[in-house]
């Protein structure tokens, strides 16, 4: 009976043991659950941060694109009132050389007009003396 008793206050002791090492295992096993978790988040953080910073940076892209989509457009509206601006003053000029024209052409007749006074002029002056 006594080696019994021994065998149990033993194995008593042994299966205390083995309870206080799965108790520090235990232990262990929470620090160490509760460093990943800590650990997970910190990383889950950086994530999130890092995806609002590439939000931020496709916000700043579309920006630029709609900034250089409107500098196209005005570029292009420019290219389209030079190009208006260009035909009117060829039109212009092409109508000062149609005036210039008919204005050497009205100062020509207008000399043969005078010209012609003249010698209509000088004939008359031939029948009143007659």
């Amino acid at each position: 009976m006594r080696t019994l008793a021994g065998q149990t206050q033993q194995a008593t002791v042994e299966i205390q043991s083995m309870i206080e090492g799965l108790q520090s295992g235990s232990t262990k096993l929470t620090r160490v659950t509760e460093e990943i978790v800590e650990q997970a988040d910190q990383g889950r953080g950086a994530i999130v941060s890092v995806g609002e910073d590439v939000d931020s940076m496709a916000a700043s892209i579309n920006d630029v694109f709609d900034m250089s989509s409107q500098i196209a457009a005005s570029a292009e509206e420019q290219s389209v009132s030079a190009r208006d601006i260009a035909t009117q003053l060829n039109d212009i000029r092409d109508q000062s050389e149609t005036i210039k024209q008919t204005a050497q052409r009205s100062v020509s007749l207008a000399a043969e007009l005078r010209n012609s006074s003249i010698e209509l002029e000088g004939i008359l002056q031939q029948y009143r003396t007659s």
